[in-house]
């Protein structure tokens, strides 16, 4: 063999052994992770990471006057959309000014970047200045001493929005581009940023867009393949995940807690392997929450145990206790409430905060006792496109239009959550007894009556008798006793609800007809008219906690039928009418939206502030002692 032949040779096994190199490295081809710091709170920096959907995230940073760094090698878990949101304690990893951080998922390093510190300074201050991201993706960068930011950029791979002082960059396509933040008061700074694709673009082997995929029983989950590729087929070595293809596309289903390994194949960029985990992942009631400024609502989560919130944003708050959490609406915005357990890892709810309104959503009633397998409708009013979610199978319900229909499964109690795109949440408690107990018996569950008519009807084997009206300004009701009465305010129909403590609930279907119209079923003689009373009650009012006010809703003493249909927060404040007396009573600090309707069609809705008591500091006073001879 010649000379020129062997380099020739030679030439061509070095080409073959880093093409093997290169589709082995492909084959691991993942999202470039990103890491960033938000806003600092108390004691604690938020943290924004950004990588593959449902990856496990190592933790890596220098300690001052290190060379080497420090590794939390299970710091969290990226969600569905590839995103994690932590609070990270500035004492716990001893943060200063100046410390370096990355991430590192599926084997892949994010770029090191900088803790800038709260502290002020004569130039402007960025948490990142040098960004690697995929296209596609975005990260968050944050100025902890500039004002009246703006963002431009060199160049259309990436572009950059500014809310506040963040500063949004969006990698849009593969290339790099200079960002320069500029501020009222400290001048400018330049975000250097590097857009990668998802995959390598050297070799030809199968890229995926997840490779390490966490999921619950029972659940699906989208994988991708880059550049088009056609998969033609998917392998399981267990039984816990099972999988299909179509096209480009790899759905995998949890079948059994455990683990698996998918070899996914292609027709023509070879092949690549998924890794499966199928375990119990944390549930939580609900994960979509629109909520009213002042408004709360309880999530609760059936599995999880030591459960921890967090917000990313101030427009919402959380707290935890047990197995619930309770959300709060501050402001208008959006946020989201990373909910985390000591055994299930963590999963996000989503809040959108609306503003004060006068059209918050309201129920026709509240509170509800039912016996098993009984059902009951109630009404939603002034919202749109509702959806309801239940926190104790012994409840469930179902949307029809403004329509809830509640129905008792099993002894029990219950929250359901009534919430609507467009005026935010409100609750209704229900009790479930046995249906072997006493059962709720109306004289009549049908009446027709003139406007400014009543009807008494009587019920038996209930007590702690209530009402409520699916349209007040039809029809209202007032009970005494075991008797209900029942009063015509307008032209129309409506369906009367009466509870009793002891024997569930019973509807009675009322229309009220004109003055020229017959009526068949008079069982009493007409009363006065309702008349349409002035509600002479102010738009906000504040107190502190255990204060009772009491509020004058109109001058009128007599023939009046006013009622309360909506306290949204009765654990922040107790509501009750006597007359013409509105009297509220500060329970514990937050807000609620009280609806306080004339029964004749009017209603009007206040908000009420309870604030915590003033702080009293005693100061001992010394006494003077007088003795006298």
């Amino acid at each position: 063999m010649s000379i020129k032949t062997a380099l020739r040779a030679s030439a061509v096994l070095v080409v073959l052994v880093l093409g093997f190199f290169f589709t082995i490295n492909k084959a691991s081809a993942t999202v470039v992770p990103t890491i960033s710091f938000g806003s600092t709170a108390s004691n604690y920096v938020q943290t924004i990471i950004t990588g593959d959907p449902n990856a496990a995230v190592s933790f890596s940073y220098y300690p001052n006057g290190a060379s080497s760094p420090t590794t939390v090698s299970n710091f969290g878990t990226t969600d569905s959309n590839g995103y994690l949101y932590y609070y990270l304690n500035l004492s716990t990893y001893n943060v200063q000014s100046g410390m370096r951080f990355y991430i590192t998922i599926n084997g892949v390093q994010s770029a090191t970047i900088t803790y800038q510190g709260t502290g002020t300074s004569s130039s402007l201050s960025l948490g990142q200045t040098n960004v690697l991201i995929s296209a596609g993706k975005y990260i968050v960068i944050n100025s902890s001493n500039g004002s009246g930011l703006t963002a431009s950029s060199n160049s259309s791979a990436a572009s950059a929005s500014v809310s506040g002082n963040s500063i949004t960059v969006t990698g849009n396509s593969v290339g790099s581009a200079t960002i320069n933040i500029c501020s009222t008061n400290l001048g400018c700074a330049p975000v250097y940023v590097t857009v990668k694709d998802y995959e390598q673009t050297s070799g030809n082997s199968l890229a995926l867009s997840q490779t390490n995929v966490v999921m619950a029983l029972g659940q699906s989950v989208i994988v991708n393949a880059y550049n088009g590729a056609a998969l033609s087929s998917v392998t399981s070595n267990n039984s816990p995940a099972g999988a299909t293809v179509n096209g480009s596309t790899l759905t995998i289903t949890g079948n059994n807690y455990g683990t698996a390994n998918l070899n996914v194949c292609s027709y023509n960029y070879g092949c690549a392997s998924v890794s499966v985990t199928v375990r119990e992942m944390l549930a939580l009631s609900q994960t979509n929450v629109t909520l009213s400024a002042g408004q709360s609502l309880t999530v609760n989560s059936s599995n999880g145990t030591g459960l921890s919130a967090t917000s990313n944003s101030s427009a919402a708050s959380a707290s935890a206790s047990g197995n619930s959490v309770i959300i709060y609406g501050n402001s208008t915005g959006s946020a989201t409430i990373n909910v985390c357990s000591i055994n299930l890892g963590c999963s996000p709810v989503f809040v959108t905060v609306s503003g004060y309104t006068s059209g918050n959503l309201s129920l026709s009633q509240t509170n509800a006792t039912l016996y098993t397998g009984q059902s009951l409708v109630i009404y939603a009013y002034n919202g749109s496109n509702l959806s309801a979610n239940s926190n104790n199978s012994s409840v469930s319900a179902v949307i029809n239009g403004n329509q809830i229909t509640l129905t008792g499964n099993s002894i029990g109690n219950a929250t359901v959550n009534i919430c609507s795109s467009n005026s935010g949440c409100a609750s209704v408690y229900v009790t479930v007894q046995n249906s072997s107990s006493a059962t709720l018996t109306l004289s009549q569950t049908s009446v027709s009556l003139t406007s400014g008519q009543s009807v008494t009807i009587n019920s038996s084997n209930g007590s702690g008798l209530y009402t409520n009206s699916s349209n007040s300004s039809v029809a209202t009701a007032s009970v005494n006793g075991s008797s209900i009465y029942i009063y015509g305010n307008s032209v129309g129909s409506a369906t009367i609800n009466v509870c009793s403590a002891n024997a569930g609930c019973a509807s009675v279907y009322v229309t009220v007809q004109s003055y020229n119209t017959p009526v068949t079923n008079p069982t009493t003689p007409a009363a006065n008219p309702i008349e349409n009373r002035p509600i002479n009650l102010p738009g906000s009012i504040t107190f502190k906690v255990g204060k009772i006010e009491n509020f004058e809703i109109s001058q009128y003493l007599r023939n009046n039928h006013y009622y309360i249909s909506n306290n949204s927060n009765s654990n922040v404040v107790s509501a009750s009418i006597r007359e013409n007396i509105l009297t509220l009573k500060g329970i514990r600090s937050g807000f609620s939206s009280i609806t306080v309707n004339n029964g004749a069609g009017q209603y009007k809705t206040i908000t009420v502030k309870i604030e915590q008591p003033s702080r009293i500091v005693y100061t001992k006073v010394p006494q003077r002692i007088f003795v006298r001879w």
